[in-house]
Order: structure tokens, then C-alpha cells, then sequence
């Protein structure tokens, strides 16, 4: 049986770089192993020339997974036909059920077991079969010389060239009798056979007839093999007169006798097994090899049946495919398991031949199989090695990420809950330090086993970890049952281990998050699971905690918001606005309130309250605040050179203000405008901020004072309002929060509470500062009572600095003005 001498060649997709090497391993010595890391890659190679023969795909892969790629490949036109065998790391029915309904041949399971994907391979890899076109030349012979069958030609007793037909003009390339007589030395003869030839055909001229085997040079095919008979012709006298050659081509029979004598030399000193049956399967012949590797003896075996090799591991539907295999396609090719004489296992990478007759009958099979032991110990030590933990023997990081891809797929078809349990263990770290690193591999051991017993087989435990595991258990349908498994799994990991005849604890903080429910990717699960860990561990140990999703999304969307106002920052969004406050009873201008504002470019001009409350009790919250005191005072300055003098203020948050640095950041900036006299600058602080950390507070704002700093208490009234603190707090203004100004004209309550306040500050020599003033009759009711300072929309509203700069401009020296109306006013 001729075979093509192309090696089929098999593509590997697989985004885990040591499955593919581990795949390559089990095929690259039959075929040609191609691997893409991706499904886009594989459609791209599938696409090439010479395409693949066969394709074996992986289920779970990032970007177009294995489902994805074999639609793809079954509905291109130039790839159709091609064979597809899904890889999958958890064997079950409906992935594969899946698989195949999209046009695979096959699956296989991870880990990867040799003989079985070797078998599955093999089974789907047809052999092409070449036929050699056999060129049959002749004709009826019409004529003895010219039309034989063979090359003839005739020389005289001088041995010159007589006669010689077309065959001698194709083989030797002699066009005529003149032709071949330019050849005096024979030349065409391979110089080992002229003297023999020359013998011959001088016996031939003494009557005697000749039979021999020359190589001779042969028209454009090199070197052709001639068996000759030569003997005499005579004439009707009986006189020798020349003498003729007959020579056939024998070139095929020296082919084949060459490797009939190369064949039995490969029998005799192959080092792989081989044996040959009749059509019956009884054993006709066995090589040496065969008696090394079985540890039969030649006489022991002939007759027999190879099933005396039989190790009864492979199944009936085993050998029933095999058959079939042979039946239909003449051959079979793959990993069996025999026994040897002494009952040893013996793996083997076997190949069977069916041998045919010249009418294409079965007459002999041909086995050749070579021991495999050695490769099957490395692949069991290089599958132990990239899947499983060397220490505990659970599966490791990258075999839990494949299963847990596949049962996130799972789950979303089953409609079902998986768990993904991150496990660290309490008090370990002790043990290690006490008793010792091996002792703490106990540990280790005995809990990957403790686990493996409380769960169920289709679960999951892998070490990924010093002391940590992760555990998938899957196909819940609430999550209670969940928790059922999580208490087993405290009890059994907290009962005592016993090291070196003495007994020590640990325990476990288990961190779990529920997919679907929280529905993101493996990587992004496990950290869910990693993070809810750590709650578990700051809740006290010993004890497990679920992961919130809700909580996780507020945590993202408040580090996004930090991240995009950093950035706002650092491209100059924000500006200050400035809101004026006037003096009430002359109508002068006596300072102004720096607001900031955050000119976004999607959401245009924000006001405080949509920003600022994201960045309390961060980092951010003092970068800010410095931002403030820097513009502030940079405006000031520009403000002064253009004649126009007026105390500003700003808000300081008390996060800000107890910082360690917040002295010294401000005497550094304070100096970088030296012509700015004292006074000119007031920091605002609520009254809640002031008395929280009083002796703090006191202590800071005595400092600021040395440095020409005002103070005033934001919203007084809303919180403490306690007249020790107020009589002792050393800050020159009181602020009338504008909830009690807003209804001050309505609600005699808010009214008392704000004659009381001006009252109090008169008493304790403090300047009153009222906002929210909106109307002429809010103006009129607070400076009746005593009221110094007004600020509101009423007054005027927030505006950037060009703008404030000509309101200050345009307002008159007195209330009134000089008709007695408040026309400058927004109200």
C-alpha cells in the first residue's frame, strides 16, 4: 500500500501556551504541529495553503472562543471540510453536545490523556493514498527487431553496431547505427560490467550463448539495469556472421530485489517491534525487537494470536473501532496498553497495515509498535507539572482558571449559581516560625485534603497560593447551600493538626463571590473573591464573607470620579468664582467669597456640591484646598495692582485644616505675595469642623492669625453653638447660616434665632456676616437689627473674576446711593 510522502500536519489553538505544548508533545513525532494562541489567528492559518488536516480547538479563549471559531470555520467554503476536535477542561455532555452540533468530529478532555487523544487524532486523520500511474508501453510486435518489446541491436564480428531498434534509441539514447559507432569504448555500460559484456559477446562469436545483468547509463533517466542474451547469429551455411542482443528492462527487479534485501535488513535490526499475521490473525513472523520488547520468543508466538498481549484495559468499543478502522480504511494507528511476558504494562504507539494481493484481497496484516514507556513517564511528569501543585497535589492557578472558564460556561446554560471561594489560612505563618517550613508542607497537605473531602466531585480545589486555595463549587441554586458547604469546609480546616506529636490550629478566611450575580470574567472573579477575603479576615477570621457587588461598583465609580477631578486639576478646569459681600448700613463693598467652580468639558459649569463631597477625607480633598489658596491669592494680587482692595475669603475644609502640613504649605504661599498686606486674606471653617477637634482648631487658627489671617464660622447655628467655645474660638466673624435667612420675614423662630446670634456676637465683639439675603425687605430686617454684613443672590450672584472686578466698579460709596434707591442691586 502506497502512502503519500506528505506529513499531515495538525493546527493547535489554545490561549494557554503549556496545553499546546503539551499537545505538541503527544503528536509532533507523526505529524506536523502548527499552534495558534487565539481564534483569530486560527482562522488566518486555517485559511492558508496548505491548509491543516485536522484542528484542534479549545473551548474558552478570550476574544472568539472555540464555539465562536468552529462556526466560522464550517461556514467558509475554504475551510468547511477541515476536521475539528474541541478541547475542553471538564468532560461532560452538553459542551460537547454543543461542539458537535456545530460540525466537530470529536472532543478531548484536560488534562490530556495520551492514548486517548492520540486515538482520537488518528481516528479523524485520513490517510491519502497516492497511486502510481503505471505507464504500460508496447505494441503488437510486427517486426522481430523493430517492434520487440525489448531493445535489440546486432554487431558484427568486428563488433560494430549492425542494426538496433527504437527501444535502444529511447533506453541508451543511440539515434542511429552511425550514432552508436562513434562509441568505441562502450561507454554506455557502467565501467564494472564492459569486460563482462566484451566476454559475452566474444562467446557469443564462437557459438556459445550468454546470459548477464549490466547497468548501463540510461537517456535522461541516469543509471537503468538490462538483463542481456547474447548469442550468434547464423547464415544459411551455418556461418557465424554477427551477433545479437537481446536486452530487457530489469530495472524494477533490481529495485525490488534491492529492497526486498533492504526490508529484511529493517526486519532483522528494526527497533521497533514488528510482526506480520496471516488474514486469519494468526502470527507468521516476529523480528528480534518483537522478542526484546515482549519478552516472548519467536517459537513462542507463531500461530498464535496477538491477543496474548492483550492487557484487558482497552474496551470492547476500543477494539470495535479499531477493526473498523482497519476494514475501512486498511489501517489503524494509535496508543495501546499490552502486557509483557512477565505481566508489566506496556504502552506502545502501534500501526497496523492491511497487506492486499494483486486483486486487492487481504492477505497479510502488517504491526509495528514501539515502547512508549519512557514517553508516558514524562508526559505524566510534564501534566503533573503545568497542571497540578507539586506540593499538595490539588490543581494549580493555571488548571483553575480553565475550569472555572468552563463553568462559568456551565452555569450559564444550566441556569445555575457557582461559588468562587478564596481561601487564606489564619495562623499559619506561626507554624512555619515555630515548628518550621516542613512542618507548615503538613499543613498544607492535610488541608488540600480536608477540603477535597468536604466537596463534591464536579468541584474544585487549587492551591494558588503559600496558604492559599481557591475552591469553585458549582450547580447551586441558592445560595444557602452555599453556605452549608462553607461552615463544613471552617469546622473541618479549624479541627487541630498534629506536627511532630504536638498539635497546633489554624483556621480559614474564606472570601466568596456568586456568578451569575456577579457577572464578570475568571480573572475578575477570583479578585472579587480575593477582596471579599480580606473582609473576612478584618471581620475577625475564622469565618466567610460574600462579595457586594453594589458596594464594588460605588468603590469603581468613586475612584473614577477621584481619577477624572486629578484630572481636572492637573488640566486647569476649575476656576474660583466670587460672590460679594456688602456693608449694610453705607452699601460699601467689604469683601468677597471665593466659590470654586469646575468648567467640565461634558457637563459644563459644576457648582461645589457635585464635586466636592466625593473628595472628602481624601488625599485630594488638601490638593484642592492648596489649589484654592494658591488662585485665591494670585487673584488678589492681580486685584490690588488694579486698585481694587477687599478682604477675600475662602473655605478650608477641617480635614484640610488639621492636616500636619497645612501651616507650612500656607506660610509658603502666603510669602510668595509679600505686597498683599494683613487682613487681606479670611479663612472660612464650620462651626461643626471648629468644635469637633476644639484645642486642634484653636491652635491653628492662633497661627494663621500671626500670619495676618482672619477666620469665620461657616453656618453658625446648625451645629453646637456652644458659648464657651464661641466665647474662646479666636475668630473675628460669625456667618448667618441662610437656612434661618431664607425665612426670617415668615418664621418668628428663624427671626429670634437670628436677633440672638447678632446679639451673642455683639456681645462676644464679633462681626455678623448674614447669607442668603435675596430681597430689599431681608436687607432692611437685618440691619434694623444690627446685622454688619450681607451676601446673597440678592446682593449679587457668584461671578468669575473679570466680571467681579466691574460689579465692584459699577456699585456707589453709600447703601442708598443718590436717589435713595437700591437700584444697584440685583433685587
Amino acid at each position: 500500500m502506497n502512502f503519500t510522502d506528505r506529513t499531515a500536519t495538525v493546527l493547535v489553538v489554545d490561549d494557554e501556551p503549556i496545553n499546546a505544548e503539551i499537545l505538541a508533545t503527544l503528536l509532533g513525532r507523526d505529524y506536523r504541529v502548527m499552534i495558534a494562541s487565539n481564534g483569530r489567528d486560527a482562522l488566518n492559518v486555517a485559511r492558508q495553503s496548505p491548509q491543516p488536516d485536522l484542528i484542534l480547538l479549545d473551548i474558552m479563549m478570550p476574544g472568539l472562543d472555540g464555539f465562536e471559531v468552529c462556526k466560522c470555520l464550517k461556514s467558509d467554503q475554504q475551510t468547511r471540510d477541515i476536521p475539528v476536535i474541541f478541547i475542553t477542561a471538564v468532560a461532560g455532555e452538553n459542551p460537547e453536545c454543543q461542539g458537535l452540533e456545530l460540525g466537530a468530529v470529536d472532543y478531548i478532555t484536560k488534562p490530556f490523556n495520551a492514548a486517548v487523544t492520540r486515538l482520537r487524532v488518528n481516528r479523524h486523520l485520513g490517510v491519502r493514498q497516492s497511486q502510481l500511474a503505471l505507464l504500460e508501453r508496447g505494441s503488437f510486435l510486427s517486426a522481430l527487431i523493430e517492434h520487440a518489446p525489448m531493445a535489440v541491436w546486432v554487431l558484427s564480428l568486428a563488433q560494430q553496431w549492425l542494426l538496433l531498434n527504437k527501444n535502444v534509441q529511447d533506453w541508451l539514447g543511440y539515434e542511429s547505427v552511425q550514432h552508436a559507432n562513434q562509441d568505441k569504448d562502450w561507454q554506455f555500460i557502467a565501467p564494472a560490467y564492459r569486460d563482462v559484456y566484451r566476454q559475452a559477446l566474444q562467446a557469443a562469436f564462437d557459438g556459445n550463448t550468454s546470459a548477464l545483468e549490466i547497468e548501463v547509463v540510461s537517456q535522461g533517466e541516469g543509471m537503468r539495469w538490462l538483463g542481456l542474451t547474447i548469442s550468434a547469429l547464423y547464415d544459411a551455411n551455418g556461418n557465424i556472421i554477427a551477433g545479437l542482443v537481446l536486452a530487457s528492462d530489469i530495472s524494477e527487479r533490481k529495485r525490488n530485489d534491492s529492497r526486498l534485501r533492504l526490508a529484511a535488513q529493517v526486519f532483522e535490526n528494526a527497533q521497533e517491534a514488528i510482526l506480520f499475521t496471516n488474514v486469519d490473525g494468526s502470527i507468521e513472523d516476529v523480528n528480534p525487537a518483537f522478542v526484546k520488547i515482549t519478552g516472548f520468543e519467536r517459537e513462542e508466538v507463531l500461530g498464535c494470536k496477538p491477543s496474548l498481549l492483550h492487557s484487558g484495559l482497552q474496551t470492547d468499543e476500543f477494539y470495535q473501532q479499531f477493526w473498523q478502522s482497519l476494514h475501512d480504511n486498511g489501517q489503524w494507528r494509535g496508543e495501546i496498553c499490552n502486557r509483557r511476558k512477565n505481566g508489566e504494562l506496556l504502552p506502545e504507539w502501534l500501526s497496523i497495515t492491511a497487506i492486499r494481493d494483486l486483486k486487492g484481497q487481504v492477505e497479510h496484516y502488517l504491526a509495528v509498535f514501539s515502547d512508549i514507556t519512557h514517553i508516558k513517564q514524562y508526559e505524566m511528569q510534564l501534566e503533573k507539572t503545568a497542571h497540578f501543585d507539586s506540593l499538595t497535589g490539588v490543581p494549580n492557578r493555571i488548571l483553575l482558571v480553565d475550569r472555572l472558564k468552563q463553568a462559568i460556561a456551565n452555569c450559564n446554560r444550566e441556569n445555575k449559581l457557582l461559588a468562587v471561594c478564596y481561601l487564606d489560612l489564619d495562623g499559619f505563618k506561626p507554624i512555619n516560625d515555630e515548628f518550621g517550613h516542613q512542618a507548615g508542607d503538613q499543613v498544607l497537605i492535610e488541608c488540600a485534603r480536608r477540603i477535597s473531602r468536604e466537596i463534591r466531585e464536579l468541584d474544585t480545589v487549587a492551591r494558588v497560593g503559600g496558604d492559599e486555595f481557591v475552591v469553585l463549587l458549582q450547580n447551586f441554586e441558592h445560595a444557602h447551600e452555599c453556605s452549608n458547604t462553607l461552615d463544613r469546609l471552617l469546622r473541618t480546616i479549624a479541627e487541630p493538626y498534629r506536627i511532630d506529636n504536638r498539635l497546633c490550629e489554624v483556621s480559614a478566611s474564606i472570601g466568596v463571590t456568586l456568578y451569575p450575580l456577579d457577572r464578570m470574567d475568571s480573572d475578575i472573579l477570583i479578585r472579587h473573591a480575593d477582596q471579599a477575603m480580606y473582609s473576612a479576615k478584618q471581620s475577625g477570621k475564622n469565618r466567610y464573607h460574600f462579595f457586594d457587588a453594589d458596594q464594588d461598583d460605588r468603590l469603581r465609580q468613586f475612584n473614577e470620579n477621584l481619577d477624572r477631578i486629578r484630572h481636572g486639576l492637573l488640566n486647569d478646569e476649575f476656576e474660583l468664582f466670587y460672590q460679594p459681600k456688602v456693608n449694610l448700613p453705607s452699601g460699601i463693598l467689604a469683601g468677597a467669597e471665593a466659590l470654586i467652580r469646575w468648567n467640565h468639558p461634558e457637563r459644563g459649569l459644576l457648582l461645589p456640591n457635585e464635586f466636592l463631597p466625593c473628595i472628602q477625607q481624601t488625599e485630594l480633598e488638601m490638593v484642592m484646598g492648596e489649589w484654592v489658596i494658591e488662585r485665591a491669592l494670585r487673584q488678589q494680587k492681580e486685584w490690588f495692582s488694579q486698585g481694587l482692595q477687599c478682604e477675600l475669603s475662602i473655605n478650608i475644609s477641617a480635614h484640610h485644616l488639621q492636616a500636619e502640613q497645612f501651616i507650612r504649605v500656607l506660610q509658603q504661599k502666603i510669602s510668595a505675595y509679600p505686597e498683599l498686606p494683613h487682613g487681606s486674606l479670611q479663612i472660612e471653617i464650620l462651626e461643626t469642623a471648629a468644635l469637633e477637634e476644639y484645642d486642634k482648631v484653636r491652635a491653628v487658627i492662633a497661627a494663621c492669625k500671626q500670619m495676618g489671617i482672619s477666620f469665620a464660622l461657616d453656618d453658625f447655628g446648625t451645629g453646637y453653638s456652644s458659648l464657651t467655645y464661641l466665647r474662646d474660638l479666636p475668630t473675628e466673624t460669625i456667618k448667618i447660616d441662610r437656612s434661618f435667612v431664607h425665612d426670617m420675614l415668615e418664621d418668628q423662630r428663624d427671626y429670634a434665632i437670628i436677633r440672638g446670634v447678632i446679639a451673642l456676637a455683639k456681645a462676644f465683639n464679633r462681626q455678623i456676616v448674614a447669607e442668603g439675603v435675596e430681597s430689599l425687605e431681608h436687607f432692611k430686617a437685618l440691619a434694623e437689627l444690627g446685622c454688619h454684613i450681607a451676601q446673597g443672590f440678592g446682593v449679587a450672584r457668584p461671578m468669575p473674576a473679570t466680571a467681579f472686578l466691574d460689579w465692584s466698579l459699577s456699585i456707589p460709596n453709600t447703601w442708598n446711593g443718590g436717589d435713595g434707591k437700591a437700584a444697584t442691586f440685583s433685587f
